[in-house]
Formats: structure tokens, C-alpha cells, sequence
């Protein structure tokens, strides 16, 4: 077979992160093709704590829904976080917010963007295969294996690996992975109804090395997440109900689940190692999860999905519109991207291994319980709208050392205990 001359960019996967890639290639005027192994277009992913953290709201506004967000019924909102020396106010982070909308509904929400978008095509039930290479040995299209067992060969002038943390791209082409254990696993459920609830304010308990979630979410529902210790698995398959209420109950100032409609199953997730994938092959570049997969935690996985398919194809765009090779811009995006996060992938790493939290950032969390600009800084970090910067400056560290020598002194307020009803 005569093969075709490349033309434009072929995204492997339909979550967030393929959908946002083609939408932004598109508006670009380069026709991309989304290849998906689903044959429905109303999928979702399941397994997710749902939270879009407040640094990615300008990748949101570039892909142009973000008032269809509001409008599904995303619930904006700030975090409040208990640790064992208070809460951490849900301070406020200038324009930026966080939003909260379930899966269910954001997937198709975005896809439909993406199918209504001129240059895109979308072809469902297609696995891919193999890879097509040229004498140089550079990636120029992808086969795929079709539903009824047929090959179709798609040439392209960039792959894009949008699937997942599993991805397929990624092993066939032999992207070098790094990977870092997980001491923890996630619990959760939805549920509708809940009492006194603020709807505007999500809640994060730090219990050491239990982690809780409540999430306000659309159409009036909350997801309460759980990340207890592996050690506690087992528990959990034998009795997910009992042991999921009795650590929910025991939450300060917690949500109160009696009367509250269990609307979902309780969905238990184990594969949880963080991974971060090296330089790809010539022809290809990784978004999201396939690219770099943090603790569910964290809850990173949606913002950096959008925030990569961003930067991916605003180093890209002009090489393809030009007709040169995208190997250098590929190479740039991929080294922005692992300079502008490892500092926090590193964080979410050591954090993974349930261990003690180092007494480094204890002085700064019990800081920020006690001083207002001390808790603005670590939510600035826990958003994603500042790095590691800020909270490990030496400016930083010398307010959390004055904050807690007053703090011992008795001349500073006493912790925040109720903020996170405000």
C-alpha cells in the first residue's frame, strides 16, 4: 500500500486531556483526527476526585466553556484543611477558583465541544496497534485495529498520546517511565442531601496519614473521598460501608451522612503509583495522565490534563502551520513542563509514602492555621497557582518561625476551629 503524505495531528484518546488537544489544534486550523478505543461518546471516566484546581482556569477560558461549566451547574468554590493544629482557612485566591463538576457530566460536556469543532474528526471503536515510522526512524502515523478486526493506517505529522496512565502509545513506542510507590489508596462515594452543608467551601482533612475529602459537586451532590493506608484495603473489600462511615464519622466538624442518599457505589481505587514518562520518540508527544501521573491527592489530574494539551500545542502549532518538523518544540514543551511541576511532583512523591509529615512542613501547615498570610501562601501552593517557590522561600520559612514563636509565647490568636464553616 502506497503510504499517504502526513497531514496534520492524529490525538490517540477522548478524555479531557485528547479533547482539549484537538480543540486547540483545531482553532489553530490544523485538522486533527481523535481515535478512541470507546464506541460511545457520552463515556466518563469514573475514577476521580472530580476537582478542578483554581490553576487551570485560564486553560479552561482558552478552550472557551468556561461559563458552560457554570451553566452544567460546576460549583466554584475554596478549600478549608484541618490538620492536627486547626484548619487552614479556605482563603481566598484573588480570581481564581477552584470548580467542582462530576465527571459525568464535564466529559461529555468537553467532547461535544470538540465534535462541534470545525477541523476535528473523530473516529470511535479504533485500538491502536503499531506505530509507522519513516528511514529516520521519526514517527509519521498509527495503525489501529478497527471493531471488526480490521488494520486502518492514519499518517500524521505529530501523535499525541491522550490515553490515560496506562498508555498504549506510550509502551508501543518505548517512552522511558519513572515511577514512585503510592502508600495510599482511594474510597469514595456520592452523595445528595447532606445537612448544613456549605456549598461553597470543599473541605480537606490531613489526619496523618489518613487523608478526607467533601466536595460539593452538580446537581446538588458531594463526593466524600477517603485515602487511607494500604494496609487498610483488604478492610475496605470486606466491608466498604462500615469502614468508610466510621472514619467519615469521626471527622471535626465533618459532614453529616444520616438522612444524606448514598447515590453512587463506594468505588475503591488501588492503582495509584505516580508516573512520569521521559522523552518520547521523535513524532510523538504525551498529555495528561500518559505524560505525568500524580497522586489522586492532590488532585491535579484534571487541571494539568488541560494545562498540558495548552502548552503542548502552543509550542507546537506554528512548526506544524510551517510544515517543519515538530522534534525541537516537542522536546521544549516536554522540558517546561517537568520544569514548571517537578518541584510539586516531588512533594506529591514524598507525601505518597504516608509517612510523617518532615517537620519542615509542619511548621509551615501549623503557620498557616495561625496567620492569615501564612495560609494564603500554602493554599497559593496547593492550588497549583504558585510552585514551590513561594512556600519555600527564606521569607517563608522566617514568617512560620516568627508565626509559631508568638504562637508559644501566647501572644498570637488561637487556632482557627470553625473557619471552615465561613
Amino acid at each position: 500500500m502506497k503510504q499517504q503524505q502526513a497531514q496534520g495531528v492524529v490525538v490517540v484518546g477522548a478524555s479531557i486531556a485528547g479533547c482539549a488537544t484537538a480543540i486547540l489544534y483545531a482553532r489553530r486550523g490544523i485538522p486533527v483526527t481523535v481515535v478512541d478505543k470507546r464506541r460511545s461518546a457520552d463515556f466518563h471516566k469514573p475514577i476521580c476526585t472530580h476537582y478542578i484546581q483554581p490553576c487551570s482556569l485560564p486553560a479552561w477560558q482558552e478552550l472557551g466553556i468556561y461559563d458552560a461549566l457554570a451553566d452544567a451547574g460546576a460549583v466554584r468554590n475554596t478549600i478549608a484543611i484541618y490538620t492536627r493544629w486547626g484548619w487552614i482557612p479556605n482563603a481566598a485566591l484573588g480570581e481564581a477558583h477552584a470548580t467542582n463538576l462530576r465527571r459525568q457530566t464535564l466529559d461529555p460536556l468537553l467532547r461535544a465541544t470538540m465534535l462541534a469543532t470545525p477541523g476535528v474528526t473523530y473516529i470511535d471503536g479504533h485500538s491502536l496497534r503499531e506505530t509507522v515510522r519513516n528511514a529516520a526512524g521519526t514517527v509519521v502515523g498509527a495503525r489501529f485495529e478497527t471493531s471488526s478486526g480490521e488494520t486502518r493506517e492514519l499518517p500524521c505529522a505529530l501523535l499525541v498520546g491522550a490515553d490515560g496512565r496506562e498508555s498504549t502509545l506510550a509502551e508501543i513506542a518505548a517512552v522511558p517511565t519513572r515511577e514512585w510507590p503510592n502508600q495510599r489508596f482511594s474510597c469514595f462515594a456520592f452523595y445528595r442531601g447532606i445537612r448544613n452543608e456549605a456549598r461553597d467551601v470543599s473541605k480537606m482533612w490531613m489526619l496523618d496519614p489518613y487523608i478526607a475529602y467533601q466536595f460539593p459537586n452538580d446537581d446538588d451532590t458531594t463526593l466524600i473521598a477517603l485515602m487511607p493506608t494500604k494496609d487498610r484495603v483488604e478492610d475496605f473489600k470486606a466491608d466498604r460501608e462500615r469502614h468508610f462511615r466510621a472514619i467519615v464519622d469521626a471527622l471535626p466538624s465533618g459532614p453529616d451522612l444520616n438522612g444524606a442518599e448514598r447515590i453512587s457505589e463506594f468505588m475503591i481505587n488501588t492503582k495509584n503509583t505516580m508516573l512520569l514518562r521521559e522523552r518520547a520518540p521523535a513524532g510523538v508527544a504525551l498529555v495528561g495522565d500518559a505524560l505525568m501521573t500524580t497522586d489522586p491527592l492532590h488532585g491535579f489530574g484534571i487541571s494539568w490534563a488541560a494545562l498540558s494539551a495548552s502548552e503542548l500545542v502552543a509550542q507546537t502549532a506554528p512548526a506544524l502551520l510551517a510544515g517543519r518538523s515538530t522534534e525541537r518544540e516537542v522536546a521544549a514543551y516536554e522540558r517546561a513542563r517537568r520544569n514548571e511541576v517537578w518541584p510539586h511532583f516531588k512533594i506529591m512523591a514524598e507525601m505518597a509514602r504516608a509517612e510523617p509529615m518532615p517537620r519542615a512542613q509542619q511548621l509551615l501547615f501549623s503557620a498557616a492555621t495561625r496567620d492569615d498570610a501564612m495560609a494564603g501562601i500554602v493554599q497559593r501552593f496547593l492550588a497549583g497557582t504558585t510552585g514551590t517557590r513561594e512556600l519555600l522561600s527564606p521569607g517563608t520559612f522566617a514568617r512560620a518561625l516568627s508565626v509559631t514563636a508568638r504562637h508559644w509565647m501566647g501572644r498570637n490568636r488561637a487556632p482557627a476551629t470553625a473557619t471552615a464553616e465561613t
